[in-house]
């Protein structure tokens, strides 16, 4: 054959994107080889589309932040097609590269701090858990929001209210504590913890947000017995 397509890996996800640039040399001078580059944004759902075609290898390089909105394209990818009709030698490509700007990266560590207390409890006592949160990126995140809630024995959802907490800055921990009563809960429950729910803000993955801890609260099946005396007389 006298052509090849050669096709990236998926650049992103980003926030904005920047600039292109892509290198090719040819095996002979002079040469009638031919370079041409196509550019896919890719949605959050994987689709493809074509939105530049056709750029030739003397392009030099390419600002795309006025062609490719990251907002409906988080994802680029890239086809380099190479051809020669004379000499079968293909072209070499030596580099291509995207820049743009990065997005977050949140997730739970429990290696940092995580304290549960207890996964045994009886009706009435409370359950009390502490886990660190980290952002391991190199992009601060906006003030984080958290999810708890409960998974009951009859897959029940209960939803604990919990404030949205301060900016997780790059490097940075926040240590997510929540207190709650187990009236109600009897038998085998799960805690859910949902990190940055519903994308509430940009991130890559949210695989490490999620964490589910069961727990079991055992029925009180004992009556209170109040004995009230005053002076000695029931």
């Amino acid at each position: 054959s006298n052509y090849a397509n050669i096709y990236s890996e998926t650049f992103g996800p980003a926030t904005s994107w920047d600039s292109l640039s892509w290198r090719v040399n040819n095996l002979e001078y002079p040469s009638k080889d031919s370079s041409i580059l196509n550019i896919f944004g890719v949605d959050d759902a994987g689709n493809e589309t074509l939105l530049i075609n056709n750029l030739p290898t003397d392009s030099s390089d390419i600002l795309i932040n006025d062609n490719v909105d990251a907002s409906v394209y988080p994802y680029l990818k890239l086809n380099a097609f190479l051809s020669d009709d004379s000499l079968y030698t293909a072209p070499q490509l030596n580099r291509w590269q995207v820049t743009y700007a990065d997005i977050p990266e949140a997730a739970l560590d429990p290696k940092i701090y995580f304290q549960f207390y207890n996964d045994s409890v009886q009706e009435g006592e409370n359950i009390q858990l502490s886990i660190a949160i980290k952002n391991i990126s190199d992009v601060d995140m906006d003030s984080l929001l958290i999810s708890f809630s409960v998974l009951d024995r009859n897959n029940n959802i209960h939803t604990l209210p919990y404030p949205r907490q301060k900016p997780l800055l790059v490097d940075s921990v926040i240590i997510a504590s929540i207190q709650f009563s187990t009236i109600g809960f009897q038998g085998l429950n799960k805690l859910l913890v949902d990190v940055n729910p519903n994308n509430d803000q940009l991130e890559k993955y949210h695989f490490n947000n999620v964490a589910e801890i069961p727990f079991y609260v055992g029925r009180d099946n004992d009556n209170p017995i109040l004995d009230v005396t005053f002076d000695g007389i029931h």
